[in-house]
C-alpha cells in the first residue's frame, strides 16, 4: 500500500478582515488574526506592506470589524456607490480571546507623532468572565449589526454578551440568557 501526501505549512491565522482603519487615508488595511497577536497590512497596488503588529494575552478567536456610523440619506436619491462613500470616520476591531478569562477588545488604528508610526491600541476592553459556567463547545466568538449599533458575544453555554456600540466603541453591555 502506497501513501501519497503532500506537507503543507500549517498557519496560525484565526480570522482576518479588510477595513479603512484610519479617518483620513484612502488606504485600506488587512487584519491578520493568529492565535496570540494582530497584524496590520496596508494593502498597497503592488504589495502588501507590514505596518505594526499588537501581542494578544490569551487565544484570539474572533476578529470582526466595526463599521462607522453611516449619515442619514435618503436611498432613493444617490447611486450605491456613493451611499457607501458616505460613511464618517474609520472602521474599529473587535477581538474576542478564549478562556480562561475570556475578553472583548475593541482596538483602533492609530498615528504615532514622534517617531511617525502607525500603532493598533486597545481603545475598551470589556470582560466576558462568568463564574461558575460552562464554556462554550460550539461557537466562541461574535457577530456584529451591519450598521455598527450592537454586537453579540458567546463565551458560555445558554449565555450571551450584547454589546452596545456608539461611535466604533462599546457604550453599554448586559447579559441574556
Amino acid at each position: 500500500m502506497k501513501v501519497v501526501s503532500t506537507f503543507i505549512q500549517p498557519s496560525s491565522v484565526v480570522a482576518s478582515t479588510k477595513a479603512r482603519l484610519l479617518e483620513d487615508d484612502d488606504i485600506e488595511f488587512l487584519v491578520v488574526a493568529k492565535t496570540d497577536s494582530l497584524e496590520v497590512y496596508s494593502l498597497l497596488p503592488d504589495r502588501l506592506n507590514l505596518e505594526c503588529t499588537l501581542e494578544v494575552w490569551g487565544r484570539i478567536t474572533s476578529l470582526q470589524t466595526i463599521q462607522p456610523k453611516v449619515r442619514d440619506y435618503p436611498l432613493l436619491t444617490m447611486p450605491l456607490t456613493e451611499f457607501i462613500a458616505q460613511k464618517e470616520g474609520s472602521c474599529r476591531l473587535l477581538a474576542i480571546t478564549d478562556h480562561p478569562e475570556p475578553l472583548a477588545l475593541v482596538i483602533a488604528l492609530v498615528r504615532k507623532t514622534s517617531p511617525p508610526i502607525l500603532a493598533l491600541d486597545v481603545a475598551k476592553t470589556v470582560s466576558l468572565l462568568e463564574r461558575n459556567a460552562s464554556p462554550s463547545e460550539f461557537f466562541n466568538g461574535s457577530v456584529l449589526d451591519s450598521q455598527g449599533k450592537a454586537g453579540v458575544v458567546c463565551s458560555y453555554k445558554g449565555k450571551l454578551k450584547v454589546l452596545e456600540l456608539e461611535e466604533g466603541t462599546v457604550k453599554s453591555d448586559f447579559d441574556t440568557s
